[in-house]
């Protein structure tokens, strides 16, 4: 992919749990940016919509951004006050060194 097209800096962000005195969770646990860098994003047309439909009914955009290692649906996307919760990430077969993410737009 060429990096004009990664024209969006977005966050990838990971749940950071907090204990409770007798080691469980906390309901307020909260997220923590753990990258952050340039990103394509691309609304999903209705073929892709039917074929993402496979993976999640609720998918709404494709994210590609250079590869980070260790990204999945635990994870999430923030964009400015958008959140994305991540469906499906894998690193693309076509541009190699891109990790390509389904989302699901968080309203």
């Amino acid at each position: 992919m060429r990096a004009g097209k990664l024209i969006h800096l977005m966050s990838i962000q990971a749940v950071t749990e907090l204990r409770d005195s007798y080691g469980g969770t906390k309901k307020n646990s909260t997220w923590a940016t753990i990258d952050t860098d340039w990103s394509s994003l691309d609304s999903l047309t209705g073929r892709e919509f039917f074929a993402s439909q496979e993976i999640q009914a609720a998918a709404t955009h494709t994210i590609k951004r250079r590869f980070i290692s260790g990204v999945t649906p635990k994870h999430r996307i923030l964009f400015g006050s958008r959140i994305f919760d991540i469906l499906y990430a894998n690193i693309d077969q076509e541009d190699k060194g891109m990790l390509t993410m389904i989302v699901k737009e968080l309203v």
